[in-house]
């Protein structure tokens, strides 16, 4: 292999590496904030945008702009391995993280007594009625069909 073959293939396995590293940092950010589907949504934009710039600009480095797909497969090579790697390590820091946060929150709630996290006081209402279900056949009813 030339020297020049072998650097690509670095390249482009480093690449991979760092755009998979890019996917689980936000994942962490999704976690930890609590996203839905929108707010994952637009991280999911975000992503794929920076990836393909990072693709394009890979693939002027490596073949003035072709992307061949010896380098497609090595980048999806290196993100599927940092991922691999690295992804239960991130998930169970990400749940830590979110539980302290929640644990410090209720600290917060319980022995500071501070203004913004007391409940607020719910006016009064009208009481809601509740409807009954309607009597479904009885066992007369059924004997008369029959």
């Amino acid at each position: 292999m030339s020297d020049w073959a072998l650097r690509c293939v670095f390249l482009c396995l480093a690449v991979g590496a760092v755009l998979g590293g890019l996917f689980l940092i936000f994942k962490l950010l999704r976690i930890l904030l609590g996203l839905g589907k929108v707010g994952t949504a637009v991280l999911d934009m975000i992503f794929c945008a920076v990836c393909s710039a990072v693709v394009f600009l890979c693939a002027l480095a490596v073949d003035k702009g072709r992307l061949r797909f010896f380098q497609a497969g090595l980048h999806l090579l290196g993100a599927f391995s940092v991922i691999l790697a690295l992804d239960p390590f991130v998930s169970g820091t990400a749940a830590g993280i979110r539980k302290a946060a929640d644990r410090a929150l209720f600290f917060l709630k319980k022995h500071l007594k501070l203004p913004f996290f007391r409940k607020k006081k719910r006016k009064p209402g009208k009481k809601r009625q509740v409807k009954q279900k309607k009597a479904g056949k009885t066992k007369k009813g059924l004997e008369k069909l029959m």
